[in-house]
């Protein structure tokens, strides 16, 4: 997978633009590839806001953009109908610096959650059969959770050449097994149960017997908060999620 990063903001400026996407190489290639089996190039890319199609772009399988909503709202305006007049059906993604800051979160981490999930499932498409954390024990009340590997983690991140980056999960985080066993399922090896939750962190999941769908925030001090937080590192990231895809739900 070949992603493409370009940055709108005039507050960000290129050598930590650049010294950002190299540390979030570093961690797409050492850290998330070894656990995943997945891997993407990552390019920092000039982008034009002519109609024009941008050959730096046109050689992208995923195009994420980089500013702020409060730098020039033409800006993000026109990053969205650069996207739609020449990348139509190109998976892509928006963080948005100024909105991640709100929630003390570096943007380096946003973009770190937004390239790791775009990497995972491209296409926001992907679901798994798991528990139904109102009745775990129950097999029949089983529900689909989005393929999404950052979210339960969201509050944690670590240092990659002093860039923020986020945690992950990993693949026995969503697999259903016969017994208990000892496994990793983050990468920071915090404790974290399979289809769990940690502090600050939250998921989404897919009630098939309902037809609704439902939030799940971790416990933590600020619990009053994690809605709030949610709904705006949602804003920061601006990607499409699957409650647009499943069944024609907006």
């Amino acid at each position: 997978m070949r992603i493409a990063i370009g940055n709108i903001s005039s507050n960000i400026q290129k050598d930590e633009f650049s010294a950002t996407i190299r540390a979030l190489a570093k961690q797409v290639r050492e850290d998330f590839a070894p656990l995943w089996g997945m891997t993407a190039t990552l390019r920092h890319s000039a982008i034009s806001r002519d109609a024009q199609p941008n050959p730096e772009l046109n050689a992208a399988d995923v195009i994420i953009y980089v500013g702020e909503t409060n730098d020039d709202p033409q800006k993000v305006k026109d990053a969205v109908g650069y996207h739609s007049q020449n990348h139509a059906g190109v998976p892509y993604g928006f963080v948005f610096a100024d909105i991640a800051a709100k929630v003390n979160e570096p943007w380096s981490t946003t973009l770190s959650h937004e390239v790791l999930e775009l990497i995972a499932d491209p296409d926001v498409n992907l679901m798994v059969v798991g528990p139904n954390p109102k009745d775990p024990n129950n097999a029949k009340g089983a529900v689909l959770r989005p393929y999404e590997v950052c979210d339960p983690v969201q509050a944690d991140s670590y240092q990659i050449d002093g860039i923020a980056v986020s945690n992950f999960v990993t693949p026995l985080y969503f697999a259903q097994l016969a017994h208990p066993v000892l496994t990793q399922t983050n990468y920071l090896n915090l404790p974290l149960e399979r289809f769990g939750v940690r502090a600050g962190g939250y998921f989404s999941y897919y009630d098939l017997g309902s037809n609704n769908w439902n939030d799940v925030y971790g416990d933590s001090a600020q619990a009053r908060y994690a809605p709030r937080r949610t709904k705006l590192l949602a804003e920061a990231r601006r990607l499409p999620r699957h409650r647009g895809h499943l069944l024609g739900q907006k």
